[in-house]
């Protein structure tokens, strides 16, 4: 928090000083920031020199020192003249701004962030990354918000809030074989994949979850009509192809995406009876951790992978099965691990991944390149693991918000101000003592804002009234937490 409140702090020095032609290129632990910028620690050092991308104690390095003493100390001596009476004169402005900028900040820290234990109240434990799907339930009239994860015994369990959070299901048990060719009884499972809806025919709703077995094997588990979940469809069986990542949805509406066993992306669909669940484009190479899909802005349909090099690889399809790898990779001066994240707007297009020096990365793509911005130099919070985001409800132009652990395993709350300033808040100090989470946070944006994990304990944690801190009304918490 401190961070947040230093580097505040610190933006509006560094504008107070380029009204007076400083230039504060150094932050307080000897890393080169460029002209302008705060250092990830919130310090603003304004009489210090870079050489060679290092910092100095005031003069260059030896490498440096012939070519540069004299127009550094003509520099010196141009700027000693008026240096204390700018400071002296900016001093009070600068604070004004500083403490309106920290009231802000303590606004938003006094922030009321809700913390569920799902577990608590519905039994089951979770272990690793949950997925979450939210639908309108057209037969009870209400909205329906179920979390489906992996549990320690490698069990399928489902947990809903309908008004209020249920006695948990496990899946594992409820499937039952049918006649169907397709069926299946579900064993254990490795990873849970996604939520989907689909709308048969004016009288028939299937939801359905995809998951992966501890044998490679992708499934969907489905209900129909909000009934039980009890039918299972084997897609490994049908098509003969096994996988070693779990299943990311794409935007076609119809397949899905997933790791082959020489690591190269597998995009499956299902056609018809007559033609089943086959692979129908096979893409990339190297490829490790999980996929994100969204749509461009031209409207084609993207997905994206991690390499084993740390580059962001992105593959687009404009005509039905037809996948192809864009020329242009995402990378930046550190290679990315875990995963990615990935979305667009009307304006760009954005992926998200945390850096093996354990910063978080976003990267804004147009124009056929991607720009990165390394968010923990501009807000203080590192981040590991696969970042979560989700659509803001009323978002004013520029905001946008991702979630990720920290190097401590704290839930850290990323935000972009419309002013295009990142935020960092710890959601994980809202309860007394910190709650630490031990696995990537999924988040959503409807009904209300929320972020689930799992905590310590292997309990599943649920953290909501995340509006708050982007200034905006909490919606009411539904009965039951």
């Amino acid at each position: 928090m401190w961070a947040s409140r230093n580097i505040a702090r610190c933006e509006t020095m560094v504008r107070g000083l380029a009204a007076l032609s400083w230039i504060v290129s150094c932050d307080g632990r000897g890393e080169y920031v460029g002209d302008g910028r705060c250092g990830a620690n919130g310090s603003c050092a304004r009489d210090v020199s870079c050489a060679s991308g290092k910092c100095g104690s005031g003069s260059p390095d030896a490498s440096a020192e012939a070519s540069s003493d004299a127009s550094l100390d003509a520099a010196a001596e141009a700027s000693d003249a008026f240096h204390d009476v700018a400071a002296e004169a900016s001093d009070a402005s600068l604070d004004v701004a500083a403490e309106a900028s920290d009231a802000s900040l303590d606004a938003r820290l006094a922030c009321p962030i809700h913390v569920t234990d799902v577990t608590r109240l519905s039994g089951g434990q979770v272990a690793g990354p949950v997925a979450v799907g939210v639908s309108v339930n057209r037969t009870l009239n209400h909205v329906d918000e179920r979390i489906m994860a992996h549990s320690p015994l490698d069990h399928m369990l489902l947990f809903e809030r309908i008004g209020s959070w249920q006695q948990v299901i496990d899946v594992t048990k409820v499937v039952v074989p049918t006649s169907s060719m397709q069926s299946c009884q579900v064993s254990t499972i490795r990873a849970v994949g996604q939520f989907g809806e689909s709308i048969n025919d004016a009288f028939t709703t299937i939801d359905f979850w995809t998951a992966l077995t501890t044998d490679g094997r992708f499934i969907q588990v489905m209900s129909y009509d909000g009934g039980a979940w009890n039918n299972c469809v084997d897609v490994t069986s049908v098509s003969h192809q096994s996988f070693v990542g779990p299943p990311q949805s794409l935007t076609d509406h119809g397949s899905s995406v997933l790791l082959g066993p020489s690591h190269q992306a597998l995009v499956m669909r299902w056609a018809s009876f007559a033609d089943d669940w086959r692979v129908r484009s096979q893409v990339g190479g190297n490829l490790v951790g999980s996929f994100a899909s969204w749509k461009s802005p031209q409207k084609a349909d993207s997905f994206a992978a991690m390499q084993d090099d740390g580059s962001i690889q992105i593959f687009r399809s404009t005509l039905q099965d037809v996948w192809k790898q864009d020329v242009v990779d995402a990378r930046a001066g550190t290679p990315m691990v875990g995963g990615v994240v990935g979305w667009s707007d009307a304006a760009a297009e954005y992926l998200a991944a945390a850096g093996q020096n354990g910063d978080l990365f976003l990267f804004t793509g147009g124009n056929g390149s991607w720009q990165a911005t390394d968010v923990t130099q501009e807000d203080g919070e590192t981040a590991v693991g696969v970042p979560t985001r989700y659509e803001l409800a009323n978002a004013a132009s520029g905001e946008q918000v991702l979630v990720a652990r920290n190097a401590t395993n704290h839930l850290i709350y990323h935000w972009r101000d419309p002013s295009l300033r990142w935020h960092a808040f710890d959601l994980s100090t809202a309860v007394p003592g910190g709650e630490a989470v031990e696995a990537d946070p999924t988040g959503w944006g409807a009904p209300a804002e929320a972020v689930a994990a799992q905590g310590i304990g292997d309990r599943l944690l649920l953290f909501e009234g995340l509006e708050c801190l982007r200034g905006k009304p909490v919606p009411p918490a539904p009965d039951g937490g």
